[in-house]
């Protein structure tokens, strides 16, 4: 008998002898996590970006309610690492060309052990539609996975195809004469289906999961981002390395912080170069760029997320 079974075997015992007494959990027969229902360790939901799909003003305020996907708990000895498998794709709608998918679909992972818990964010790239000889073809996921420590876990989805995320003081970049904000979708953006499934243990990540904050586009005029701690943002939980994705390619100052506001570290990207790939330590949380974008361009924080 391997290992994953005695310690299966062992964890249904504890959860067995927890019967009767005070206890986590929904279901009195539930001893693990994943004794559910197949609807419930693997769902989907189609969600519309927010507050509605065809505006062409951005949003700063991510939607308050996200759809739901996953809600599993379990009581306590039946904790362990689990892996989440995100997917998603396009869906179209009447009106809306095939070329509107949803340029950000936010994944959000609630985990803990029943009484207290926390979240972290990834992306989940929207996948694609093909269109060949006018005959749509099967539509291809993007897919991610996230390992977490769970004895408890909900997985929810936003479609933020409309959303800027404001700085530590709830603004924006500085707009130009005759600027106007754009948000990373104009256009009349498709829903997304997105599907979320679990299993036990932790898989080995080749590519880690990714967050991206889109921090700012602009139509007509300039946009220009300050680099000073009142306009910086907020570094996402369990982020490894970052990027600054500008189109355009304008020269960027970078300054990093920590909780006491403290500068840790600054950095220069040239103009006409791509970012490269920067560390962050455990005790910066914060970041700010300097950078002006021209008409047409747009800039985002990418960050590597991972234990």
């Amino acid at each position: 008998m391997d290992q994953r079974t005695l310690l299966l075997q062992r964890m249904r015992q504890q959860a067995e002898e927890l019967r009767g007494g005070p206890r986590h959990g929904r279901g009195v027969e539930k001893a693990m996590l994943l004794d559910d229902s197949d609807q419930n360790i693997g769902n989907i939901k189609v969600v519309s970006a927010y507050p509605d799909p065809i505006t062409t003003v951005p949003v700063f305020i991510p939607k308050p309610d996200p759809d739901r996907i996953l809600f599993l708990d379990a009581v306590s000895p039946s904790g362990m690492a689990m892996t989440v498998g995100l997917a998603a794709t396009p869906v179209l709608r009447p009106g809306a060309p095939i070329t509107s998918s949803p340029p950000f679909i936010t994944a959000i992972v609630e985990f803990g052990n029943g009484s207290t818990f926390t979240r972290i964010e990834v992306d989940v790239q929207a996948g694609t539609i093909q269109s060949i000889n006018n005959i749509l073809q099967e539509p291809i996921d993007g897919v991610v996975l996230v390992t977490i420590p769970s004895g408890t876990l909900r997985v929810y989805a936003r479609n933020d195809a409309k959303l800027i995320v404001p700085n530590l003081l709830g603004g924006t970049p500085t707009l130009g004469v005759g600027a106007t904000l754009a948000p990373p979708s104009a256009a009349n953006t498709l829903d997304a289906a997105v599907k979320a499934f679990t299993c036990y243990y932790s898989v080995q990540h080749i590519k880690p999961p990714t967050k991206t904050q889109y921090i700012g586009g602009v139509s007509g005029g300039t946009l220009t981002f300050a680099d000073t701690i009142g306009e910086s943002y907020p570094i996402p939980p369990l982020a490894k390395r970052f990027r600054v994705f500008r189109t355009g390619l304008p020269a960027v100052a970078i300054t990093t912080y920590d909780a006491r506001f403290g500068i840790v570290e600054t950095y220069t990207i040239a103009a006409g170069t791509p970012s490269p790939i920067f560390e962050l330590s455990a005790i910066e949380n914060r970041i700010s760029i300097g950078t002006v974008l021209a008409a047409g361009n747009r800039a985002m924080l990418s960050y590597e997320i991972g234990a």
